[in-house]
């Protein structure tokens, strides 16, 4: 696997700009530069800045492949789940990653764990304590399936607004898959895997790809989102 680390460690650090902004995106509507100025200041700055600590926990992964020496028992447990999921191919993989995930991780908010409102942490962290909330699922289950072998433009971050069951405005986080051209709606609820198609009860917001967060403009669905 290493080779595997140093490649992907390589593709990350590619410039942001360099992220494939695909037609075919989760939940199919046009994606344009983040307008809403609250975003801009609290979600922006933090996915940014957790993008720029993913770097550090693949650094760390490659160095507990290397020499076990290096291994803390985090960084020991995510590489057992990567390379059992290696193992595995297509949807039967993804599937492993989000069950195994969904059931390492205990629910708990932010505030709750780090007297802090918002708190973005990174795989290695989360694993620290088994204790987070949506945005540190939808980051585990990102490195995870990256270093699985899932290409990067296969992967995104989805910030949804779910208004049958959520306060109004207080947003959710969960991760896309594209597999056999359809996106697969990662979320840490559920153990069943949906269709971006059938998941009625989202309403995107924003869309989180290498350090860079766009808004949906729901106005204009530029392709189907199942093609």
């Amino acid at each position: 696997m290493q080779n595997l680390f140093r490649a992907l460690l390589a593709a990350l650090l590619l410039s942001a700009s360099l992220a494939r902004a695909d037609n075919a995106e989760p939940f199919g509507f046009r994606l344009v530069p983040l307008q809403n100025e609250l975003w801009q200041k609290q979600i922006e700055p933090r996915w940014r800045e957790v993008t720029l600590k993913l770097y550090r926990d693949i650094y760390l992964l490659h160095m507990c492949e290397d020499d076990s020496a290096h291994c803390t028992p985090e960084s020991t447990e995510l590489l057992a789940l990567i390379q059992e999921s290696r193992k595995l191919s297509g949807l039967e993989r993804i599937e492993y990653v989000n069950t195994t995930v969904n059931r390492a991780i205990e629910y708990v908010a932010d505030w709750a764990q780090w007297d802090e409102e918002d708190r973005w942490s990174t795989p290695l962290e989360t694993l620290e304590t088994h204790w987070g909330d949506c945005e540190d699922y939808l980051l585990l289950k990102y490195v995870a399936l990256l270093l699985s072998g899932v290409p990067r433009n296969d992967i995104r971050g989805v910030i949804v607004d779910i208004p049958e069951i959520k306060r109004p405005r207080e947003l959710h986080a969960v991760l896309a898959v594209r597999f056999e051209g359809r996106w697969l709606i990662l979320d840490p609820r559920y153990e069943e895997i949906r269709a971006d198609v059938d998941s009625t009860d989202y309403v995107p917001e924003m869309n989180l790809v290498a350090g860079i967060v766009r808004q949906y403009d729901r106005a204009v669905k530029e392709v189907a989102a199942a093609q």
